[in-house]
């Protein structure tokens, strides 16, 4: 009968690993766990990053070159904010980590197969195509990068001082975006429950914008402005140069001029708030939730992704 009961629970657990959505899930998990208990180790940590990496092997999305680049990663991260190490080669250990976290995180790094959610479907009348893919690679790069490169909390009170510093510095960049994006025809007030929504919402905050955040604040707007504070606009150079890439990183050679470079231009307003947020309370996670709530306010409230021209 106990054998009977080991089976069943091994073909229960077996099942659970090798359904799509379970490396998303254990995705989500291990960040908010990560995030919530500052008590949280390194081996923990290490443990989950595995473990989502075994799922993602089991459910075919991870395969042996694409673990190879995942514990590449993971190991450069770590030398790299190890203070014992030396200089130099924590420097190196750096340019590992950014070099191969931007190629994991848009795909030139081989080993993953994403889930198409949706290709080329138009949400609504007069919307560009949109396309929606559940990334693990990049969901794995947020992690690891939110891991290793950005402070938790230590208290309630620490939290609501970020929240009351921030909250207007939120509010103004929701406002100057989608109105900059109004204004230049990019988008329109549209008020619908798209479909889609469900997934675009769990895979933006988790993948998308904890990535993104982790990357251009979290690791380069951190480390430049670490690297300039002996000059007195140091910070506020860093904060303009991480925003202009970051900008420069969502231009797309496929939207016809000059609808390309307005999406530049748009999202390096928005990236302006984000670091300014995140300048401003050293806290990755009110970026990231600035982040995730604009891009909410965009799907919901307006033309999404953009009007076909």
């Amino acid at each position: 009968m106990c054998d009977l009961t080991l089976a069943f629970h091994n073909f229960y657990f077996y099942l659970f690993f090798m359904y799509p959505s379970t490396p998303f899930v254990l995705l989500s998990l291990a960040v908010i766990l990560q995030r919530l208990n500052y008590r949280f180790s390194d081996t923990v940590f290490a443990w989950c990053v595995g473990i989502i990496s075994v799922a993602g092997v089991l459910t075919g999305a991870v395969n042996a070159l694409g673990l190879l680049g995942v514990i590449i990663l993971a190991l450069a991260a770590y030398v790299s904010t190890t203070p014992k190490k030396p200089v130099f080669v924590r420097a190196v250990s750096l340019a590992v980590t950014i070099v191969l976290a931007l190629a994991i995180s848009i795909h030139k790094w081989p080993g993953f197969t994403n889930i198409p959610i949706t290709i080329d479907e138009v949400l609504t009348p007069g919307a560009m195509p949109f396309t929606l893919y559940a990334n693990l690679d990049k969901g794995l790069v947020g992690l690891i990068l939110l891991g290793f490169f950005c402070s938790r909390y230590q208290s309630v009170a620490e939290l609501r001082q970020s929240l009351k510093d921030a909250w207007l510095p939120c509010v103004i960049t929701v406002a100057l975006t989608l109105g900059f994006s109004v204004l230049l025809g990019w988008t329109r007030p549209e008020i619908s429950i798209k479909p889609h929504v469900g997934e675009f919402l769990f895979l933006n905050l988790f993948v998308t914008c904890i990535a993104e955040e982790a990357f251009f604040r979290g690791l380069l707007q951190q480390r430049l402005s670490d690297g300039l504070k002996r000059f007195r606009f140091g910070p506020q150079i860093s904060l303009v140069a991480i925003s202009i890439l970051f900008g420069l990183a969502h231009f797309s050679s496929k939207i016809p001029p000059p609808w390309g470079l307005y999406t530049v231009l748009i999202a390096t307003v928005a990236g302006l708030g984000y670091g300014y947020v995140y300048q401003k309370t050293k806290r990755i996670e009110l970026s990231i939730g600035l982040h995730f709530a604009l891009n909410a306010i965009h799907f919901l409230a307006f033309t999404y992704p953009a009007i076909q021209h």
